[in-house]
C-alpha cells in the first residue's frame, strides 16, 4: 500500500487518506476470487515489468520522463480495475473509474492516463510512447517461459469457464491468430527485443493445442 499511496499522491495531488481510499477500492476489485488471471498478481507483475524497463529500457526510456513513468504506473493499476469476461466495456469502465477517483488531478495528466488505460482495448500500439509501453507491459505475459505462459492460459480459461469448450477453442484461437498476424507484437524496442520471439512461439504452440 505504501508504494501505491506515494505514487498516487505524487500523480494526483490528493492526500494520503484519499490515496488509501483509492488503494482500498482497487484492492477490493482485484481480489475478486473469480479473477484467476486479471487479479492483483497481474498488476504486481505489470509493475515489476515497469521496474525492469526503468532500469534497462535504454533508448525507449530516454523518450519518457520520470513523471510520465509514474503516470504509466497509475494506468497499469487501473487498466483492469473493472473486469467481467462477459462484458466488452471493461477498459472503458476502468478508465471511467479512474476519472471518477482522480478528481483534482491536473487535467492533462488525467487525460493522458485515461488514454493509456483505453489503449489496452485493442493493444494496437497506435498511441504515444507511454501508451505503447502500457500495452507492451500488459502483453508481456505472452513472452514468458512455458510454465508462466501455461499458468496464464489456464487462468484465462478459468475466467471463461462458462463458455463451452468448442466455442472457447474457436474464439481463443481466433484472437491468438490475429496477434500472430501483426508485424510486431511489442511496440517498444525493449519489449520487442526481450519478448517477441518467445511470445510468437507460445502463441503458435497454444493455437496448435486448440486445434
Amino acid at each position: 500500500m505504501a508504494d501505491f499511496c506515494a505514487l498516487w499522491t505524487r500523480v494526483s495531488g490528493q492526500d494520503e487518506q484519499q490515496a488509501r481510499s483509492v488503494h482500498g477500492t482497487l484492492e477490493k476489485l482485484y481480489s475478486d476470487p473469480a479473477r484467476k488471471y486479471h487479479g492483483l498478481n497481474h498488476i504486481h507483475d505489470c509493475l515489476a515489468r515497469l521496474a525492469d524497463f526503468r532500469q534497462d529500457g535504454s533508448s525507449d526510456l530516454a523518450a519518457l520522463t520520470g513523471a510520465q513513468l509514474d503516470e504509466v504506473a497509475v494506468a497499469l493499476w487501473f487498466h483492469d480495475a473493472i473486469y467481467d469476461p462477459k462484458s466488452s466495456s471493461n477498459e472503458a469502465e476502468s478508465a471511467a473509474l479512474f476519472v471518477d477517483l482522480s478528481r483534482g488531478m491536473e487535467a492533462s495528466a488525467r487525460e493522458r492516463i485515461e488514454k493509456m488505460i483505453l489503449a489496452t482495448v485493442d493493444h494496437t500500439g497506435a498511441g504515444d510512447q507511454a501508451e505503447r509501453l502500457v500495452v507492451d507491459i500488459d502483453l508481456s505475459i505472452l513472452g514468458r517461459g512455458k510454465e508462466e505462459y501455461d499458468a496464464y492460459k489456464e487462468g484465462i480459461r478459468s475466467e471463461y469457464s462458462w463458455v463451452p469448450e468448442s466455442v472457447y477453442r474457436e474464439k481463443r484461437a481466433g484472437v491468438l491468430k490475429r496477434f500472430l498476424e501483426r508485424e510486431r507484437l511489442f511496440w517498444t524496442d525493449f519489449f520487442h527485443a526481450g519478448f517477441e520471439r518467445e511470445a510468437r512461439a507460445n502463441l503458435a504452440r497454444e493455437i496448435l493445442e486448440l486445434s
